[in-house]
């Protein structure tokens, strides 16, 4: 969550484009979402059953 909102920040709205930190957060999500992405390979949720985590995720991923 935090590093797509930094992206999203930074590529649409900081009034100057830093390609540097741009690339950074939108990085570092892809990377995440790669770890989010191989979890949910091996196991039907984040946390081994149904979970907060599962629910607090939801609305990056959908």
């Amino acid at each position: 969550g935090p590093m797509m909102g930094q992206a999203n920040v930074f590529f649409r709205y900081w009034p100057e484009k830093i390609q540097p930190v741009i690339d950074r957060y939108q990085g570092e999500s892809r990377r995440l979402f790669t770890v989010l992405d191989r979890r949910l390979g091996e196991a039907e949720w984040m946390a081994g059953d149904y979970s907060i985590a599962d629910i607090a995720n939801w609305c990056w991923v959908r």
